[in-house]
């Protein structure tokens, strides 16, 4: 079989590459609004204002990544893979702020700490190396630990925590979507979630890989897909900002959101990239 990469065209790469620069920026952006929602001098203890920072940061770095590796034909793969993380981010920033239940927000986010912690413990086990060599993280994990039980307790009177984690993720998105006012571009953010596994584990190479004029082309390197992908990140990096602002912003909600719509809008609803997603999908 004859894999390739769909000859470029020199006039989609400069433009491309145009909009990449911008949704760095955007971004940038977003980093600056949700790190201004936040109290000044935060430390580790101020949950679920450190919750929230903890979740943010990886956020930013995944979808900051999913920009560079879509710069080259070659790297898209790993656009599409690092779409997972900062779907994972949306679900976690959402669980801990929308109003869902009894749980008030400081609780969600202890829920989400210790989940974050018993994922971490069962990493520090399964790790091949001598105990001593981790033993002041596991110190340090064990001292959070029981900080964030002694949160709860204050609150619940109990020392026994719902974890919340990566296995939650899936059913929370599912419930995100089915809200009133939800867009999403293509599928559902779910089954974006469920094939960016597929393609993380390489179950399928077929999937990886599309006939195109008697041609085997690598999917990752077509601008149709590059073009989907970035659509995807700009989108899921609007709605992290969007949940915080919503239940943050305060008086300054609207401007905050306007800032991020402009920003995300004149990406998204670029010609080059409508023409490029249509064109393939016509």
């Amino acid at each position: 079989m004859d894999e390739s990469y769909e000859l470029q065209n020199p006039d989609f790469e400069r433009e491309f590459g145009a909009l990449l620069d911008k949704s760095r920026q955007f971004g940038e952006t977003v980093h600056t609004v949700v790190d201004g929602l936040l109290p000044p001098n935060i430390s580790w203890e101020d949950v679920p204002f450190s919750t929230l920072h903890r979740i943010n940061l990886p956020a930013i770095a995944s979808y900051q990544s999913i920009i560079q590796c879509l710069r080259q034909p070659v790297s898209g793969v790993g656009g599409f893979i690092l779409l997972r993380g900062l779907l994972e981010s949306w679900a976690h920033a959402d669980f801990v702020l929308h109003d869902e239940g009894e749980e008030s927000r400081q609780e969600r986010a202890l829920r989400f700490e210790i989940g974050a912690i018993r994922e971490k413990e069962d990493t520090y086990n399964r790790l091949p190396v001598d105990p001593e060599e981790i033993s002041e993280d596991r110190a340090e994990l064990a001292e959070w630990r029981r900080f964030i039980i002694s949160r709860w307790r204050s609150i619940n009177g109990v020392d026994t925590i719902p974890p919340w984690g990566r296995r939650d993720v899936a059913r929370h998105l599912d419930s995100m979507t089915n809200r009133d006012n939800f867009v999403w571009p293509i599928q559902t953010p779910r089954s974006l979630f469920s094939a960016t596994s597929l393609a993380t584990h390489m179950y399928n190479v077929e999937m990886l890989t599309l006939e195109r004029d008697g041609v085997s082309v690598l999917v990752w390197s077509t601008p149709a897909h590059r073009s989907t992908w970035l659509q995807c990140a700009v989108i899921t990096l609007s709605y992290i900002a969007a949940t915080q602002i919503t239940h943050m912003g305060g008086v300054n909600a609207s401007v905050l959101f306007q800032v991020i719509s402009n920003e995300s809008h004149a990406i998204v609803d670029s010609s080059i990239l409508k023409s490029t997603i249509e064109g393939w999908s016509g």
